[in-house]
């Protein structure tokens, strides 16, 4: 593990997670979050020889939310559209990771931006958790 850990080479061909730990959790309302920053260091929008083929997902855990709810969540500006297979979410409030597969050109080195809003007439929900992923594929 210390061999990859010194080599930026090598750390380029791993998968990889970044983290949002520090604006979180958050309370979402009406008016919308402050922007939720995430650091990325590396350049996630273009494969390179070390990376050839990779795939990116976006996960955010979200708690007290219900469909009524209707959460809107933006990547840099542009509103970002669950996954295929992310987890529906129901009348009663519960607690959810919701699965995005933004574009690699919507990211931005080093700081990357998520604001989210809720339904003005139902109430809040909180976020606690932001992951992205980037996954390298055999």
């Amino acid at each position: 593990m210390w061999h990859e850990l010194g080599d930026p080479q090598v750390m380029r061909g791993l998968d990889q997670t970044y983290t949002c730990p520090h604006y979180l959790p958050t309370t979402v309302t009406d008016k919308g979050t402050g922007p939720l920053r995430l650091l990325v260091g590396e350049d996630v929008r273009s494969a390179s020889p070390a990376n050839p083929s990779r795939s990116i997902k976006l996960r955010v855990h979200v708690t007290g939310l219900t469909a009524k709810h209707d959460l809107k969540l933006e990547w840099n500006g542009k509103p970002l559209e669950p996954a295929p297979g992310s987890p529906t979410v129901g009348d009663a409030p519960g607690e959810v990771w919701l699965e995005f597969s933004p574009e690699s050109s919507l990211f931005k080195i080093p700081e990357n931006l998520l604001t989210a809003r809720v339904n003005p007439a139902v109430g809040t929900v909180t976020i606690d958790d932001i992951q992205l992923d980037v996954l390298v594929s055999d």
